[in-house]
């Protein structure tokens, strides 16, 4: 089996999404218009611990990552995680 060229869609698209998880979940809040707090309220979190997800300070677990799933839509943070672990 051949590997993707710097020029096919499947080299393209992981050239695109080469984002940290916690900077991927900071900009699908930002792109939901959501605050921090507003966030965090929404899942049942406290808004410490979602900035501590999001600086990267420590990771989500799997549970907090299927509540922002489900808060940002399931398709866009399965879109980032699947690219992050790529």
């Amino acid at each position: 089996m051949s590997r993707a060229t710097a020029s096919s869609p499947v080299s393209e698209r992981s050239n695109r999404a080469e984002k940290p998880l916690p900077l991927a979940l900071r900009e699908l809040r930002h792109k939901s218009g959501l605050s921090l707090t507003e966030a965090a309220d929404f899942v049942g979190m406290h808004k410490a611990r979602l900035s501590e997800i999001e600086r990267g300070v420590r990771g989500p677990s799997a549970a907090e990552l299927q509540l922002l799933a489900w808060y940002y839509g399931p398709l866009e943070v399965a879109f980032v995680v699947r690219e992050v672990r790529a």
